[in-house]
């Protein structure tokens, strides 16, 4: 790994070297930048696999959107562009279900925290449908068991026949603060261009594990 400095180079930004020598005449011509800040699709097509698409900095702008005082904080630290030099919001977990006919993936995101919820009907143009974090931004974290959820580790789609409220829903661990939520998925009332919510409203309950 290798970081850049100077006014006008890429600050502390971290990259690989191992990648980006096009030509190979030992310089390299192409940044390459360390995973993870995104999704990429692939089709299975016997024993290889076939990219279709990837899904871009959209997480990093939802993030952007919705909280940029904390953008890409990690999850001990509420510092703004904390995590932005290495991984961003760190994809850490994903999950694909099918509900009604769609096609749907569901990502954690291990730093910044939140689940983003992408329509993948089309394979080739995944469309985040929405991004949810329910992490408290306070000045107290850094402590496990306070700040709400954080650290999303794990995650797993329970289809509506499985669930308590016959709703699909999602079930998600955090490693920071041991943590476990539940999120149910609902219909979006028309006109919409989504098909499901996870809504505030759709926080069924949290139970934090013992000694945590």
């Amino acid at each position: 790994m290798l970081k850049g400095n100077g006014p006008d180079g890429i600050g502390s930004l971290t990259v690989t070297n191992q990648n980006g020598d096009t030509d190979g005449d030992g310089d390299m011509d192409a940044i390459m930048v360390v995973g993870t800040r995104d999704m990429a699709v692939y089709k299975v097509n016997g024993n290889t696999l076939e990219y279709r698409a990837d899904t871009g900095d959209s997480m990093e702008q939802a993030v952007a959107a919705q909280n940029s005082a904390n953008f890409n904080a990690s999850h001990t630290s509420n510092a703004q562009d904390g995590r932005s030099t290495a991984k961003g919001p760190e994809p850490e977990g994903v999950v694909v279900a099918e509900i009604d006919g769609e096609r749907y993936a569901f990502v954690i995101a291990e730093r910044i925290g939140g689940v983003f919820m992408y329509n993948l009907t089309d394979p080739d143009s995944p469309i985040l449908e929405q991004y949810i974090n329910t992490r408290i931004f306070t000045d107290e974290l850094g402590t496990p068991g306070s700040g709400g959820d954080l650290g999303p580790e794990g995650v797993l789609f329970i289809p509506a026949a499985d669930s308590p409220n016959g709703l699909p829903m999602l079930a998600i661990s955090h490693e920071i603060t041991g943590s476990y939520l539940f999120l149910s998925l609902s219909p979006v009332p028309e006109p919409s261009t989504g098909l499901l919510a996870l809504g505030g409203a759709a926080v069924m309950f949290r139970r934090r594990r013992r000694g945590a």
